[in-house]
């Protein structure tokens, strides 16, 4: 995901994505399918102590319950249950060990909605374990391409190289000759992480693209909206914010009963996506554990000319013939699904396999 960072007055550096939650679909009932999804999730997943078998089975016969309640008329309730079960498990698994989240490559397999197919692209691409990656990718072969093509080709301009070479690798395993343009193409553009010139309230700024982590338990009220505000309904699924002096309840942390009453967040309005999760060390942690859950995802951020010229020198500084880490990974998939080879740029493979030429912007 990708959100902008400006500058308020208020309360420093904000998200000017806030307005439009991500993960609720069809308000107001799917927000409060999503709520629950993700507490059944997470209790499943605390009573079962990581163990991915059990998680599971547990975890159907739960979903299986839950079905038999809704009348099978209501094809709209049970879309919304769907995917707001793919959501809360694709957030709550984030971090989670590759048994778990290889269950939830099968659980996605089952499900025949283009979310599940574009929540399998999304593995297939952040996933740090190979055999994640190729369990998705496998079951995305027999998928629509039009449901997962989006991902793939971000995934080609990620501001973390190793994402674009995995977005490379999946267009390569799934034989998406289509796709040989836009490879093409990335061999023309610049690094992804470079700052760019764009306008903002109508003048020109350098931006760019960067990959952040956000600690998951210090950060409730980024990605939450507050849940003790009097517009709050109270059927509403609240819980209480983390404080630091306290320990976790449960240790690795979500949607706990412990915290601060005082300040709560809404289980059903969340404003911001991870691309992935995982668990990191952090130093004097206690009474928090040791390690602890940072979400990553990509934000745009407005620089100074004084910034902008660093980032440019720290990139450029590459010795002269070298190419990005994205080149190389378009120049590789292209070798590897053409069995032909040329110069590493965009006019040299489009003469080689007959292309247009690409309009320039």
């Amino acid at each position: 995901m990708t959100v902008s960072w400006r500058r308020c007055a208020a309360t420093g550096p904000t998200c000017t994505a806030c307005p439009s939650p991500w993960a609720t679909p069809a308000a107001p009932r799917g927000n409060r399918q999503f709520a629950a999804a993700a507490q059944i999730a997470r209790a499943v997943l605390q009573q079962q102590g990581g163990n991915a078998d059990q998680f599971w089975v547990q975890y159907l016969q739960n979903c299986a319950q839950g079905d038999a309640a809704v009348p099978k008329v209501d094809r709209a309730l049970q879309e919304n249950a769907t995917l707001a079960r793919i959501a809360a498990l694709m957030q709550i698994l984030a971090p989670e060990s590759p048994s778990l989240r290889l269950g939830l490559v099968k659980y996605l397999a089952s499900i025949s909605h283009a979310e599940a197919t574009r929540a399998l692209a999304r593995l297939a691409v952040f996933s740090a374990e190979d055999e994640v990656r190729q369990a998705a990718i496998d079951v995305l072969k027999v998928r629509r391409d039009r449901d997962y093509t989006e991902v793939l080709v971000h995934g080609l301009r990620y501001p973390w190289p190793a994402v674009a070479k995995r977005a490379a690798d999946a267009i390569v395993k799934l034989e998406r000759n289509d796709l040989i343009p836009q490879l093409v193409d990335a061999l023309d553009e610049p690094d992804p992480r470079s700052p760019v010139v764009t306008d903002v309230d109508k003048k020109k700024v350098p931006v760019v693209r960067e990959m952040v982590r956000i600690n998951h338990h210090r950060n409730c009220l980024m990605c939450h909206s507050p849940g003790n505000s009097e517009t709050v309904s109270v059927e509403t699924l609240t819980v209480a914010v983390p404080t630091p002096d306290q320990p976790l309840n449960p240790p690795q942390g979500g949607y706990s009963q412990g915290g601060s009453p005082d300040l709560l967040v809404r289980l059903d309005v969340t404003y911001l996506r991870q691309d992935f999760s995982v668990f990191q060390p952090v130093a004097d942690a206690a009474p928090w554990p040791e390690l602890q859950r940072f979400d990553f995802l990509v934000r745009t951020r407005e620089l100074t000319e004084e910034e902008a010229a660093t980032y440019r020198e720290r990139l450029d500084q590459r010795e002269p013939g070298r190419i990005t880490p994205y080149q190389r990974a378009a120049v590789t998939a292209l070798r590897e699904m053409t069995g032909k080879d040329t110069g590493p740029t965009g006019d040299a493979w489009r003469k080689l396999l007959e292309l247009p030429e690409r309009t320039r912007q």
